[in-house]
């Protein structure tokens, strides 16, 4: 997946939304908020407040350099995991803007399921298929 390094500002709204349109286009609503109830995330009517709480969260904790780069991604991606904010591909889209926020704070993205996808399986066991490699490409020139 082609990454941009080029600053803009991934802790507003509208950096959220469109990335997650980019990622998942029109399948799944892109971009569109979740507005039903789901057996994780938070309440559906909770989603707003929340993400705009962690957004503002995100630019002070990097402001006031309350935490190492690492870990204010890390944070930002459980709480966002935990929002659950989309329909479909939180998970995936959650990666993706931690690794996105960390290497702008001049750091290496990070190496996701490592222990699972980036070495082979012991004992010739094969890997889980959620590990291939991501087949899309997004250019974050938007």
């Amino acid at each position: 997946m082609a990454l941009s390094r080029r600053r803009r500002d991934l802790l507003s709204e509208k950096f959220i939304r469109d990335l997650h349109k980019r990622m998942l286009g029109t399948y799944g609503a892109g971009r569109q908020v979740r507005t039903s109830q789901r057996n994780i995330g938070m309440d559906y009517w909770l989603i707003p407040v929340e993400l705009r709480q962690l957004l503002d969260d995100g630019k002070a904790w990097i402001e006031f350099g309350t935490y190492p780069a690492d870990e204010i991604a890390v944070r930002l991606h459980h709480r966002l995991v935990l929002i659950h904010p989309f329909p479909n591909g939180n998970g995936r889209h959650a990666r993706l803007v931690a690794d996105l926020l960390v290497m702008q704070l001049g750091r290496e993205r990070f190496s996701w399921d490592e222990r699972v996808c980036g070495i082979p399986a012991p004992h010739g066991r094969a890997t889980s298929k959620r590990c291939a490699p991501p087949t899309i490409t997004i250019s974050l020139d938007c």
